[in-house]
């Protein structure tokens, strides 16, 4: 534990050299506060902190932020926003988001990040971030699942495999529309979790299943391009996925090697060069991610505690509420939006005919009937949809672009 202190605390020292203003993005999660607590012991005066707060208590971190900002006594900057003015918004903003990516990018939470590097381009020009503490120390709640899943799989096949998720499913059917989500994703854990490893961590982290890939994609296309199960990932992690490794260790290799270098980074890089700002992460520093490679999994995740190295190096300078939080995310609520302020644009790029979607590519029909289902409350398409969107702005934007 001496070792990952030292460790992170030069981590985030050398960062720390700017000739120009520097800040520190503040969640008020473990990582953000880590990388505020050590910028404090590398003497960095003052410690410009950065967080976004919203209108709804259930996605809102603004208060959390604010107990480590009053610990360490940061120049705390919040923007506070309204859901009402994000919603009226949304379509401009998503086109925004499209013509800076240059490319379809569906993670939601750019939205987020596209407003935080705004507030923090107007006081500084290098902002510390904490991306990578999950990566490295099992930070993600899918670890739990991963832990969950192997306890599961004890069960007999008859129980694990068909009954209890027949039963949740089942379940779900009787509720309302509108509750229907939190019963389908727990029928859905209960499937995935009594299936091998690598078979249960792709489903996990597939937006869209394969039969309902296929009732979105057009019949020409899946004519020239059959679907054949393959997860299509890099060689180097399907290596992993079956080797004798630590399932944990596994999951660890894959949530770095994919979701952090071609989903987070890309979204942290792109939103915040929006703005002209620089962001650097401590927490990827090689010598530290190759410090966190050698980190036995059963220290990293403590029966059902995740990160717990981490917190035991960092216990004794962040606020207990802090080192107790759990993993919340940095999400919006997209499932609403889509009812909301993005219906029209729904409607016009993706429902009505002659929609922005090409038909060479898509089926109209599949498409009109997911929208239906989730504004029926039926299902929860919200992250489906939404990549829909981001691929029809983009085509829309670029298809006459000659190269």
């Amino acid at each position: 534990m001496e070792e990952l202190d030292e460790l992170l605390l030069e981590a985030v020292r050398s960062r720390l050299m700017s000739e120009v203003p520097l800040g520190v993005f503040l969640s008020g999660g473990l990582d953000s506060s880590a990388v505020v607590s050590y910028a404090h012991r590398a003497g960095l005066k003052p410690i410009r902190s950065f967080t976004i707060g919203f209108d709804r208590e259930e996605w809102d971190e603004s208060g959390d932020a604010q107990v480590v900002a009053d610990h360490f006594g940061t120049d705390h900057r919040v923007l506070a926003l309204r859901e009402q003015d994000l919603s009226r918004n949304l379509p401009e903003t998503l086109l925004a988001l499209v013509r800076h990516f240059d490319e379809p990018f569906g993670d939601s939470s750019a939205l987020p990040t596209y407003h935080v590097s705004k507030l923090a381009r107007e006081h500084v020009t290098v902002i510390l971030s904490g991306d990578g503490g999950d990566e490295l120390f099992s930070g993600y709640s899918s670890n739990r699942g991963i832990r969950f899943a192997e306890m599961y799989r004890r069960l007999p096949q008859w129980v694990g495999k068909r009954l209890l998720p027949a039963l949740a499913q089942a379940g779900a059917g009787c509720l309302p529309r509108g509750k229907r989500y939190g019963a389908q994703r727990a029928a859905k854990i209960l499937r995935d979790s009594s299936l091998p490893f690598e078979t249960m961590y792709f489903q996990k982290h597939t937006l869209c299943a394969e039969p309902l890939l296929r009732s979105l994609l057009s019949a020409d296309f899946l004519e020239q391009h059959p679907l054949d199960g393959d997860p299509g990932c890099p060689q180097d992690i399907l290596e992993v996925m079956r080797s004798d490794l630590p399932v944990l260790s596994k999951a660890g290799y894959a949530d770095l090697r994919f979701r952090l270098l071609e989903d987070m980074l890309v979204k942290v890089d792109r939103m915040s060069m929006a703005h002209s700002l620089e962001v650097r992460s401590p927490f990827l520093d090689h010598r530290l991610v190759e410090f966190a490679a050698r980190i036995p999994p059963e220290l990293k995740m403590r029966g059902w505690e995740t990160k717990a190295i981490l917190r035991d190096a960092v216990k004794s300078s962040l606020p207990d509420r802090t080192i107790r939080k759990g993993k919340r995310g940095f999400s919006v609520p997209l499932r609403e939006w889509l009812r909301t302020g993005l219906s029209e644009m729904v409607g016009d790029y993706l429902e009505a005919d002659g929609g922005r979607l090409p038909e060479d590519l898509f089926n109209p029909s599949g498409v009109r009937e997911l929208i239906a289902q989730h504004r029926k409350g039926e299902a929860d398409h919200s992250s489906v949809i939404w990549l829909l969107l981001n691929y029809a702005a983009w085509h829309e934007m670029y298809s006459s672009v000659s190269l």
